[in-house]
């Protein structure tokens, strides 16, 4: 089985953390690490931060997340938290798609496109675009985060098949 890339793509305070700590049951919106199902045996490795705002993770520090998920046979991917800037000193969002990809993971980005707080995403072709130019085979879809967090996940879940 392929492993998955699945990326929840949103501005600050647009309700990113808490639709991942809904799909994945992590703690908090600063979460790093494993997330293990024991009933299934099962595990993704989950990074709410997104990387424009923890330092820490650069361009080797996501290829080390992408090597551990690919060796492990009990985790299916990583869940990432994504910001759409374009950083010229952290870790981009083409670039972390076009790693994925080359490691051989099955990518889906969910972009918040009516975010939980603020206006409309009005760039949301342009964001498909970007990822798209960086892996055609991307799977890509809006979410709106004015919709309960728990819907979202249920949607990703479903429309991404990460074990529920």
């Amino acid at each position: 089985m392929q492993k998955k890339f699945v990326a929840v793509i949103g501005y600050r305070k647009s309700g990113k953390s808490t639709i991942i700590r809904c799909l994945t049951g992590c703690e908090n919106g600063s979460f790093i690490g494993e997330i293990h199902d024991k009933e299934v045996n099962l595990s993704i490795f989950v990074h709410a931060p997104s990387p424009q705002e923890h330092i820490k993770t650069d361009l080797k520090v996501f290829d080390n997340y992408l090597q551990e998920a690919k060796k492990g046979k009990h985790i299916q991917g990583l869940v990432f938290a994504i910001q759409p800037t374009l950083p010229n000193r952290r870790l981009s969002m083409e670039q972390m798609f076009s790693l994925a990809r080359q490691r051989g993971f099955e990518s889906y980005a969910f972009i918040l496109e009516h975010p939980y707080k603020g206006e409309r995403i009005r760039n949301f072709d342009n964001i498909k675009s970007r990822v798209l130019d960086v892996d055609p085979d991307a799977k890509i879809f809006a979410l709106n985060g004015h919709r309960f967090a728990i819907l979202n996940a249920e949607a990703i879940r479903s429309l991404s098949r990460l074990p529920s």
